[in-house]
């Protein structure tokens, strides 16, 4: 970030860096400071939509500057690293939606919501939509019918290993799976551990 603020000429040459992954994880730094715990979401039900309003805000704010601010960042985005959580959700997941269409390198995806959500509710708002560009998608329990819009991914993860039932809607979605394995996220680095299909 400050890299790309020192000029005019070297600010092309960092911003593709820094808008490489678009995230969104509890207690994250943004340019507007620390999100808050969900801890504090526990205390009463406004301090739940204070907290849930500055993760969705976030959210749409990333997406904004690479869609509309910024639209030639979107072709550097390689992964999405997004914690959904409950506050104006269709707005959200609509236009997250229309925005991962045009992420031309995306290659990996995790999507993660942090409440419960119909998977009939997820697949009415991801119906029409194809990324054939994602490789790699973690998902939760709630979001494992986004795979339906994810053809061509060959490696498929349940969020935090859990034993989702995602295997039927991944083998059914994903033409092209090789393995089920583990994505492990966080600032510098990915990793990933993977288990064989045969």
């Amino acid at each position: 970030m400050s890299l790309s603020q020192t000029c005019r000429t070297l600010r092309p040459v960092f911003l593709r860096y820094l808008y490489q992954r678009i995230e969104v994880y509890e207690e994250m730094m943004t340019s507007a400071g620390l999100l808050p715990s969900f801890s504090q979401a526990r205390k009463s039900k406004h301090a739940a939509n204070f907290v849930y309003k500055k993760y969705a805000e976030e959210l749409v704010r990333q997406l904004e500057i690479v869609t509309i601010r910024d639209p030639s960042l979107a072709q550097h985005v390689n992964i999405l690293n997004v914690l959904v959580v409950n506050h104006s959700i269709i707005s959200v997941l609509e236009e997250l939606a229309r925005c991962i269409a045009l992420f031309p390198k995306l290659h990996t995806v995790q999507l993660v919501f942090r409440f419960p959500f119909t998977g009939g509710s997820v697949l009415a708002i991801f119906k029409g939509h194809q990324y054939p560009q994602i490789r790699n998608v973690c998902v939760s329990g709630e979001s494992t019918e986004f795979l339906v819009a994810c053809p061509n991914a060959e490696c498929i993860t349940p969020y935090r290993n859990k034993p989702y039932t995602y295997l039927p809607r991944a083998v059914e979605s994903c033409r092209h799976l090789r393995t089920l394995g583990s994505v492990y996220f966080d600032a510098d680095t990915m990793k990933r551990e993977t288990l064989p299909i045969y």
